[in-house]
């Protein structure tokens, strides 16, 4: 039913409707009124059987990440004559979004069309005209929609078991919350040899949860020259002048705005062709959902060292590690290794077949500076070339050895 009327100032319509009730049929609708000037809107409840059992059944706001799943229940509130119509269930058709919401179990996967979902959904109820807060509860996953972040969530043909109750209903609402962070490591410096823990720190959280979106996981990237895992720290890969070693952290409980660690990573600085390298974040990601991430660039300056001629090539300044002579050479199996070192770390020495397998240790120790000789019996190895490789916290030195029986 629509009509056309031009009102006067200071004048008024009236409009007068008469409902003849058929007692199978539950009429409740709306009379609108609108028109202009300032587009005014006006909309009236018509009930047509208001002897009819009545109560609202509706769905609140709710808000989630990218990866949750959500709880979002319904009710039902200000129930009049609802204890006489002796209900037990109610039946509704539900709709959402579907590129923004799943339906999860136990939840009715519905059907789709284009991009709406529609669930029919049957609950129980009680008689009563008392609020019944979660008469059921829809269970959803929220899905990556790109531009999408909110959908109504809708009722229609909501019905009584009897179907004789005049069910008002207001839809609900859904909308994603922004998730993001910032993640900084920070600037270190260390000298050859030594071992650093770089720290990996996340502040501004916002809604980040261990619950909701599990790990952080991004691939952390430097110039591999200048040091080297060490540790729990995974090797990584080397790309060009790089090492990529990619990094997954479970996500802290009680994340908030001030910064919290989310990990460290090991390493021992090393001497090469480089003395300083940034240290980067690519990537950066959580397990489930999205986020956004900002991330403050980190730097590591190598300490204690000189340049030496004119390429990029860094010594410390006090010397070099050295393997100076392993006599007799070719063996039968006593040597004796002359070596030298130049810093306080750990040093081994070992006995490398052409596979590069480690066939004998000779010396694995925490040695002074200084010039060395070392006497071992190698005769339980069999005929042929080796490798004795001196390795220190910077540097690896090795010579050929044969041995003849």
């Amino acid at each position: 039913l629509s009509t056309n009327s031009t009102i006067a100032p200071g004048d008024f319509f009236e409009l007068e409707l008469t409902y003849l009730p058929d007692l199978s049929v539950i009429e409740y609708d709306s009379l609108i009124v609108e028109g202009s000037p300032c587009d005014f809107r006006i909309v009236v409840e018509v009930t047509g059987n208001p002897s009819m059992p009545t109560a609202d059944i509706l769905i609140d706001k709710h808000t989630g990440v990218i990866g949750q799943e959500i709880e979002i229940p319904i009710h039902i509130r200000n129930a009049e004559r609802f204890a006489e119509s002796l209900t037990t269930t109610v039946s509704a058709d539900i709709r959402v979004n579907a590129l923004l919401l799943e339906a999860i179990s136990p939840t009715p996967a519905g059907t789709v069309v284009g991009d709406t979902r529609t669930i029919n959904i049957d609950f129980p109820v009680q008689s009563t005209n008392d609020d019944q807060d979660d008469v059921y509860i829809l269970h959803f996953k929220v899905l990556d929609a790109g531009a999408i972040h909110e959908t109504d969530i809708e009722f229609s043909n909501v019905k009584s078991d009897k179907n004789n109750v005049l069910f008002r209903s207001t839809n609900g609402y859904f909308e994603i919350n922004p998730a993001s962070a910032a993640l900084s490591i920070g600037k270190h410096i260390a000298e050859p040899g030594d071992f650093i823990d770089i720290p990996i720190y996340i502040s501004d959280v916002l809604n980040i949860t261990r619950i909701d979106n599990e790990t952080i996981t991004a691939d952390f990237r430097y110039k591999y020259a200048v040091m080297e895992p060490v540790g729990s720290t995974k090797p990584g890969e080397l790309v060009g002048d790089e090492r990529i070693i990619p990094i997954a952290v479970n996500i802290p409980n009680g994340l908030a705005a001030d910064r919290k660690l989310l990990t460290t990573l090991t390493f021992r600085a090393m001497l090469g062709t480089v003395a300083e390298t940034d240290l980067i974040l690519d990537n950066i990601s959580v397990s489930k959902g999205s986020a956004m991430f900002e991330f403050d660039m980190g730097h590591f300056v190598l300490g204690g060292i000189c340049r030496s001629g004119e390429v990029d090539r860094f010594f410390d300044s006090e010397g070099e590690a050295f393997l100076q002579s392993i006599n007799p050479n070719p063996s039968n199996g006593n040597v004796i290794i002359n070596y030298s070192v130049a810093e306080e770390a750990m040093t081994t020495i070992t006995v490398v077949n052409y596979l590069g397998e480690t066939v004998f240790e000779i010396f694995n120790e925490l040695p002074q500076k200084g010039k060395f000789s070392i006497n071992r019996n190698l005769s339980h190895l069999g005929s042929g070339m080796y490798f004795v490789v001196l390795r220190t916290a910077t540097q690896t030195i090795s010579r050929r050895l044969y041995i003849v029986k």
